[in-house]
């Protein structure tokens, strides 16, 4: 699972796949956090997945926005995974934008 979504950074750097790391899940604090890697293509993320372009966002949940997404109610689901729900929270939640953005929107980015 992923998002493909073309951004170029200020470096003039471009990469179009966008592939979550490392998270946090807490369901006893009611708290979650993701953070969100460009990569130039998925091919490369494939090949070197240690090697992204940089960091571009960093997703937070907590509160009833974790409650939103990943809830008991909701994660007992079938097919339901938390890293799925952080993929669905990341296209409609503001994130917190790295790589030299002031802001960062991925609502608009193909999961792929």
């Amino acid at each position: 699972m992923a998002l493909q979504k073309s951004i170029t950074l200020s470096n003039g750097s471009t990469g179009n796949y966008i592939r979550m790391g490392p998270y946090l899940w807490d369901p006893m604090a009611h708290y979650a956090s993701a953070q969100l890697f460009l990569f130039t293509s998925h091919a490369f993320a494939e090949s070197a997945p240690d090697s992204p372009l940089c960091m571009i966002a960093k997703l937070r949940l907590e509160g009833g926005k974790f409650d939103q997404y990943l809830a008991n109610s909701i994660l007992d689901a079938d097919g339901v995974t938390v890293v799925g729900q952080l993929y669905i929270a990341t296209r409609a939640e503001p994130l917190l934008a790295g790589a030299g953005f002031t802001a960062i929107d991925l609502s608009d980015a193909i999961e792929v």
